[in-house]
């Protein structure tokens, strides 16, 4: 925004509230100044701006309707409750977390004793074939007998 040349109007806009702030430099004003002698869209926007700046300073501070206070001020205490449970939340998550890990550690130190693989005795216990001793001739427990024990003829005499 330095050299003029290179400016524009929304750029010399810009610059219309620092000139009636006070805030502008002298080159920039001179600047400013040759712009709006030749811009007629710029100078009645720095007439509105003007307008609405002295309407600003003659009205002063207004007090706000107390309806408009109360507003407001809920609007502000409104958020706090939410923030409360949003850190209620917060807390929660992690907690819920824990306690899943820990039930699902539980579960699966009791689904492995209950799907455990048999010990070397239990598995000799099987393969005794106590559970054979009564069978009648013919059936199975009498085949696995001949093939086991050497004949199921001598058995069952």
């Amino acid at each position: 925004m330095e050299k003029e040349s290179l400016m524009d109007c929304s750029d010399y806009r810009k610059l219309l509230s620092r000139e009636i702030d006070g805030e502008i430099d002298r080159s920039l004003l001179e600047a400013l100044e040759g712009h709006l002698q030749s811009c007629e869209s710029c100078r009645m926007a720095r007439e509105v701006l003007r307008e609405t700046f002295t309407l600003h300073r003659e009205i002063g501070e207004l007090e706000p309707p107390r309806l408009l206070t109360q507003d407001v001020m809920d609007g502000i205490v409104e958020p706090a409750r939410r923030n409360r449970f949003a850190g209620f939340i917060r807390a929660a998550v992690p907690v819920a977390a824990a306690a899943v890990l820990v039930l699902g550690i539980f579960a699966g130190t009791f689904l492995t004793k209950l799907y455990e693989r048999p010990s070397a005795e239990q598995r000799l216990a099987v393969l005794e074939l106590e559970y054979l001793d009564e069978f009648p001739p013919g059936s199975m427990g009498d085949l696995i007998m001949e093939v086991t024990e050497g004949g199921g003829d001598e058995r069952r005499e």
